[in-house]
C-alpha cells in the first residue's frame, strides 16, 4: 500500500458512516435517494482509490525487480574485479620477487669476473633487461657507466654503449663525462706502463755492473712473454682510444643540445680531435682535461674553465669571456709555441690562419666581452710547413 493508502481509506470509511447515519434518520424518500446516491459514489471512489494503491504497489514492485536486474550483475562484476585485482597484485609481487632474485644473481656474476671483457659480456647478457626496468633502470645505468669506463674492448663497448644510451638525452651528459674520465685514466695508466717498458734497455745493452730497473715487473713478463704483453697492452690502448672518440662524439652532440647554464664538470678527461662546434659550453669546467685540437667553431664559452687551448682555433668561438681572451692572446695565439718543450702547436686541419682573420675575430670577441686589446698587439707565429696531424700518437699532458 502507498504512503497515503491507510489515511485515505479511513477518510472514506468516515464519510460512508456519516452518510449511513443520515439515511437512517431520513423521513422523506427524496432525502434517502439523494444520500444513497452519495453513499454509492463514495463507495465507488473508495474502490477506485484502493485499486490505484494496488497498481502503485505493483509498479513499485516492478521497479525493484528492474533494479535487481542491474544491481545483481553489478555486484557480480565488482566481485570479479576484486578477484582479478587480488590476483594481479599477487602476480606483481611474484614478478618483483623474481626480478630481485635476478638482480642479485646479476650483481654476483659481475663481481666474480676478473677482466673488463668478461665484465662487458656478463653485463650485456644479464643487465640489458634492467636498463628498461622501472625499478632498476637508474642503478643499472650507473653500473653500466662504471663498466664502460673500465672497458678496453671496442666491439663489446659499442654493444653495451648503444644499449645504455639507446635514446640519449641531455641528462646523460654526467654519465658520459664519467665514462670519459675513466677511459682517460685507463689510457694514462697504459701509457705509463708502455713508457717504462720502452725505457728499459735490454739485458744485452746494459753494462755488466748496471743494475736492473728499480721497478719490478711480473716474472712471467720477460722475453717473448714481454713482447706479447706489450702487444696486448698496445692493442688495449688502441681500443681505449676508439672508445674515447665514440663516447666524446655523443657527448659533443648532447652539448650542442644543452640549454642549461648550470656548472658542468668535464674535467680530468681527454678530448682528442673532438668536434665541439656550436656546443653550449657555458660554465663547463675543463680543468685538468686535455683539449687536444678540438673544434670550437661557434661554441659558447661563457664562464668556461680550461687548462690549455693550444692548438685550438679558439678565436672562432661564438663567445669567449674577457679574462680568457686576455690570457689566450698571450699564450695560445696562432702558431704559438709550447712553453714546456718549445715545439710549435699543431692544428687539426691544414687550413692556414692569417693575421687579418685572427685580428677580426679577436675584435669581434672583445666587443662582446668588453675587453680592449689593441690590434697591434695581436700576433701569430710563423706558419709551419708540416702538415696537420690527426692521430693520438702522443697525448699532450694537461698541466
Amino acid at each position: 500500500m502507498s504512503a497515503h493508502g491507510p489515511s485515505r481509506s479511513h477518510e472514506f470509511d468516515s464519510i460512508r458512516k456519516a452518510l449511513s447515519d443520515k439515511i437512517a434518520i431520513c423521513t422523506t424518500p427524496d432525502d434517502v435517494e439523494k444520500l444513497s446516491s452519495a453513499l454509492k459514489s463514495v463507495t465507488e471512489a473508495a474502490t477506485s482509490a484502493e485499486t490505484l494503491d494496488i497498481q502503485r504497489r505493483n509498479i513499485d514492485m516492478e521497479r525493484l525487480k528492474s533494479w535487481s536486474t542491474i544491481v545483481v550483475p553489478l555486484v557480480s562484476v565488482l566481485g570479479l574485479t576484486v578477484t582479478i585485482w587480488t590476483q594481479a597484485e599477487q602476480l606483481t609481487a611474484n614478478r618483483y620477487t623474481a626480478e630481485d632474485n635476478q638482480w642479485i644473481s646479476t650483481l654476483t656474476a659481475l663481481t666474480s669476473v676478473n677482466n673488463s671483457s668478461q665484465a662487458g659480456i656478463a653485463y650485456i647478457e644479464r643487465i640489458k633487461p634492467f636498463l628498461t626496468n622501472s625499478r632498476y633502470a637508474d642503478v643499472a645505468k650507473d653500473i653500466a657507466t662504471l663498466i664502460l669506463s673500465k672497458m678496453a674492448d671496442y666491439e663489446i663497448f659499442q654493444d653495451l654503449f648503444h644499449s645504455v644510451f639507446a635514446k640519449p638525452t641531455v641528462s646523460d651528459i654526467p654519465h658520459l663525462a664519467r665514462i670519459s674520465r675513466g677511459l682517460n685514466q685507463n689510457w694514462d695508466a697504459g701509457k705509463a706502463i708502455l713508457d717504462k717498458w720502452n725505457a728499459e734497455p735490454p739485458a744485452s745493452a746494459r753494462a755488466p755492473n748496471q743494475p736492473a730497473p728499480s721497478y719490478t715487473m711480473p716474472r712471467r713478463v720477460q722475453g717473448q712473454a714481454l713482447a706479447s704483453e706489450k702487444d696486448n697492452l698496445e692493442h688495449a690502448q688502441t681500443e681505449t682510444y676508439k672508445e674515447i672518440v665514440s663516447n666524446n662524439a655523443l657527448l659533443a652532440d648532447l652539448l650542442r643540445k644543452r640549454t642549461s647554464e648550470e656548472p658542468l664538470d668535464l674535467g680530468e678527461a681527454w678530448f682528442p680531435l673532438t668536434d665541439l662546434h656550436n656546443a653550449n659550453l657555458t660554465n663547463v669546467d675543463f680543468n685538468y682535461s686535455t683539449l687536444d685540437r678540438v673544434n670550437l667553431d661557434g661554441a659558447d664559452l661563457h664562464g668556461i674553465h680550461f687548462t690549455d687551448l693550444s692548438g685550438i682555433r679558439w678565436w672562432l668561438a661564438k663567445y669567449v669571456g674577457k679574462d680568457a681572451i686576455e690570457s689566450l692572446v698571450k699564450t695560445s695565439y696562432p702558431y704559438s709555441f709550447n712553453e714546456a718543450d718549445g715545439s710549435q702547436v699543431e692544428y687539426a686541419t691544414d687550413e692556414p690562419v692569417t693575421l687579418k682573420e685572427y685580428q677580426t675575430n679577436v675584435e669581434r670577441l672583445c666587443k662582446q666581452a668588453g675587453c680592449k686589446i689593441p690590434v697591434s698587439q695581436l700576433k701569430i707565429g710563423p706558419l709551419k710547413s708540416a702538415h696537420a696531424t690527426d692521430t693520438p700518437s702522443e697525448k699532450p699532458s694537461a698541466q
